[in-house]
């Protein structure tokens, strides 16, 4: 069945569909026993990007420099050149990050670079023709594959779970494709696969305990079992974004929109400019409390933060615009 950019984007909020079996002649997915020899296979890696996390930790005057000599060691580990341009974008902010990425993609058009600029790049018609670009140069840099299938999906295209699970297949060991894989497959009415995308984790030892706990809400919210995942969710780190955002979708799939409007209040008030924030009271507001005024001006106040700040995800602002009746805008 078709899925529009509206659907798809509502079903990312709060919203979780029921499962169902599988699709005939769809690709199998490996084994949780083919995994873990993927993993294996690639121990090293997962090393290196767990030194840079710690050394980028312990230098906190000035992680990028500790983490940019580990690159010019390992210049061709994919992971470790995404945690580079993470960590550039929470340090030097998204507008200084693109100039870095697309400097050093001029001056070194390698499939890296060019997947490194496609990351960050502002359009998406530009960030399409890099992605076919690095996988000309690279037909193996699976993250590349990873983000090309992601932007078919936000684009509304509908094949995109069979060339999801027909990369697992072939790289059962990329994180990457797993957790797209979780994101998706709830929005596809797809409960098993979100489930299996689950059980994959933990992929990185720095962030185990809470990505996993993170990962088990909210398959608990998928499954209905409100009560587990609000549970779950306080064993996460309090008073952070994800917990925040998390908490409130918990207590509007239960009916308590009101307590999570609350909750957002909160933390509104120490973090006002948080986008994520900014965009759910909106759509509380407009959504689920039948207050239509004044989610309008929470929506202007989300996209004025963005045009100032930046930071805000195209599905976000896209609604938004929607919402104001403004036609969607790229």
């Amino acid at each position: 069945m078709g899925i529009s950019r509206l659907t798809l984007f509502l079903a990312v909020q709060l919203l979780w569909l029921p499962s169902c079996g599988l699709f005939v002649g769809e690709p199998s997915l490996p084994s949780l026993e083919d995994v873990a020899e993927a993993r294996a296979d690639e121990a090293e890696d997962w090393q290196l990007l767990e030194q840079a996390w710690l050394a980028s930790s312990e230098n906190t005057f000035n992680p990028l420099q500790t983490v940019a000599a580990l690159r010019l060691d390992h210049p061709d580990s994919v992971r470790l050149a995404i945690f580079e341009q993470d960590l550039q974008g929470e340090h030097l902010g998204a507008a200084q990050t693109r100039d870095l990425a697309e400097a050093l993609y001029l001056q070194a058009p390698t499939a890296l670079n060019t997947y490194l600029w496609a990351r960050v790049v502002d359009d998406p018609a530009r960030r399409d023709s890099l992605l076919v670009e690095a996988l000309d140069l690279d037909d193996e840099l699976v993250d590349a594959r990873v983000l090309q299938i992601a932007s078919a999906a936000f684009a509304g295209q509908t094949d995109v779970i069979n060339d999801l699970l027909g990369l697992i297949g072939d790289h059962p060991g990329s994180a990457s494709a797993w957790r797209l894989l979780g994101t998706l497959a709830p929005l596809f009415d797809r409960r098993d696969l979100a489930h299996a995308a689950a059980e994959t984790e933990p992929w990185s030892p720095f962030d185990s305990e809470n990505r996993a706990t993170f990962a088990e809400a909210r398959r608990a919210l998928q499954d209905g079992a409100h009560e587990h995942a609000l549970v779950k969710s306080h064993e996460l780190p309090q008073g952070e974004s994800q917990t925040i955002n998390l908490q409130v979708a918990i207590f509007a799939a239960m009916g308590k929109a009101d307590v999570g409007l609350q909750v957002l209040d909160e933390f509104l008030e120490e973090n006002p400019n948080d986008l994520v924030a900014v965009f759910n009271r909106a759509l509380l507001l407009r959504e689920y409390l039948n207050r239509a005024d004044e989610a309008t001006a929470e929506l202007e106040r989300f996209l004025q933060l963005d045009a100032e700040f930046g930071g805000a995800d195209l599905m976000r602002r896209m609604q938004a615009e929607l919402w104001l009746g403004r036609g969607p805008q790229s």
